[in-house]
């Protein structure tokens, strides 16, 4: 099957085309996150001038690797790229970053899983935790031949293999006048478990295991795209931390000879948008004072869930506010420990994957930067978990306590698959975390597709308002991935030069 979307070397093509009027513009461009910094590169490259206004301090958006200060880091934000993401991955070759395999299963399948009160290596877990379920045969024999994951991916499997090729291009276009796009729209991952006929128990381990318990009212246009590109292989990370790609990206030199961070201007917020008919009108807010500033065109690359809290005044229709305000949005709280010793490694044999629970950490991370090496010396050093990583209802449950207890928490449940584990924490600087959905600058983790919602919103939310124009992984088939932050940004771009 051809790829079900523009290429990044056809969409550059695109705006390279669209660029053949000798007329610069002047943009503006809200939030320096993935999808601001890209519009700002491309248009800036053009020679257009570009200025980049965000409200916090820093660069990358949901974008975020904490450094500890023994040298060692984890990712808040964004933190793997799969193979088959050519937009990303196109930028990350351009600035010449470097990559790394980002371990989902170790091959020894010593990671842990801690379900249903049972506590189990991956390797032994159907002997113990599996075989107790109440499972029909079909679902016993895809886990025994294809690992705890296959139900899931079977039954998704099977909703693909009805779809047309050209049904699968309008599932990229969001296009929910198709009746496959349509039909996608308006089921929800639950109901999508019901309907192909799963028993409860598989239902009750594909919301344990992966906590997809979290995804069950979402529509499944997520699940496909995801599973059309075979998402979740072939996964890399950036050596480094991800944030070294937003970091590389603004210190590329423009035509003008300056590099693109000398023209973001940090915390900077925009607290009201006036749509106008010959400009853009912003009002902003720095160091507690507010400033007006007019603009020719603006692209905003805010998400919905912030710009509902930014007045928006002028010619802006009901339908595009309608939209901003009815979009959904994902909860997501991360929590990194700050170990002084890779016990998991010397002790455990683990080196990279997951462990996954039903408990409130849901699932554990280890460090993929050993795998290949199994170093000694490695593993005696220090190294960071990702101890913790929930969606939605898990997310919002760990968020009410404050960073000390939840650390607390979250230490205290993964006992029963470590129980040396607070041994090895650093007193000093035990952990980090991120509440997506009380960060001021995203108020939620990513942007999902509820049921119906690509029908009554996606239209009137990608499309530009006169002089304003709208950018990010909310608006694009990608959500909750950098590929859809830039693809996005790229789009717009095209819808810019064209006007």
């Amino acid at each position: 099957m051809e790829q079900p979307y523009a290429s990044i070397e056809e969409k550059l093509a695109q705006i390279k085309e669209a660029n053949s009027s000798d007329q610069k513009k002047t943009i503006l461009i809200i939030g320096a996150g993935i999808a601001g910094l890209v519009t700002a590169y491309e248009l800036g490259n053009l020679g257009h001038e570009v200025c980049v206004l965000e409200g916090s301090g820093r660069l990358g958006g949901r974008v975020f690797t904490h450094h500890f200060s023994n040298g060692q880091y984890g990712e808040l934000g964004a933190m793997r790229v799969p193979k088959s993401h050519d937009y990303t991955r196109h930028y990350i070759n351009r600035l010449g970053l470097k990559m790394r395999p980002f371990i989902i299963e170790d091959k020894n399948q010593n990671n842990k899983l801690d379900l249903f009160g049972t506590v189990s290596s991956i390797k032994d877990s159907y002997e113990k935790i599996f075989s107790n379920l109440s499972l029909n045969p079909v679902e016993k024999k895809l886990i025994e031949t294809d690992g705890i994951g296959a139900i899931y991916y079977h039954s998704v499997k099977r909703l693909l293999e009805q779809l047309s090729e050209e049904d699968i291009r309008h599932v990229f276009d969001l296009n929910a006048q198709k009746d496959a796009v349509s039909y996608l729209d308006k089921m929800s991952f639950l109901e999508h478990m019901h309907q192909e006929g799963l028993s409860d128990d598989a239902i009750k381990l594909i919301g344990s295991y992966i906590s997809m318990n979290d995804y069950w009212h979402k529509n499944m246009i997520n699940f496909v795209v995801d599973d059309i590109l075979d998402a979740f292989n072939g996964l890399e990370e950036i050596v480094g931390g991800t944030s070294m790609l937003p970091l590389l990206l603004s210190m590329q030199v423009l035509p003008d000879g300056k590099q693109l961070k000398d023209k973001i201007y940090f915390n900077t917020e925009v607290t009201a948008i006036n749509n106008r008919e010959d400009s853009v009108q912003l009002i902003l807010k720095k160091n507690g004072k507010l400033y007006q500033r007019n603009f020719d065109q603006v692209v905003c690359t805010v998400p919905f869930s912030v710009l509902r809290g930014i007045h928006l005044n002028g010619n802006i229709s009901q339908e595009k506010k309608e939209a901003i305000y009815n979009m959904g949005y994902h909860s997501s709280t991360k929590l990194l420990l700050n170990c002084k010793k890779r016990f998991w490694e010397s002790e455990d044999e683990i080196f990279g994957g997951a462990s996954f629970s039903d408990l409130i950490y849901r699932q554990l991370y280890y460090p993929s930067d050993n795998a290949s090496y199994k170093s000694s010396m490695i593993s005696k050093g220090p190294g960071v978990l990702l101890a913790s990583y929930t969606w939605e209802e898990s997310a919002r449950r760990l968020a009410s306590f404050p960073l000390k207890d939840r650390t607390n928490i979250v230490v205290d449940k993964i006992k029963r698959i470590h129980p040396n584990i607070g041994d090895f924490i650093d007193v000093d600087e035990p952990s980090a975390s991120m509440v997506w959905d009380q960060y001021k600058w995203s108020s939620g983790a990513f942007a999902t597709h509820n049921p119906r919602e690509v029908s009554s919103v996606f239209p009137v939310a990608k499309s530009p308002e006169g002089r304003l124009f709208f950018a990010g992984e909310h608006l694009s088939p990608f959500r909750g991935w950098m590929q859809g932050a830039i693809y996005s940004a790229l789009d717009t771009c095209c819808e810019l030069l064209r006007k």
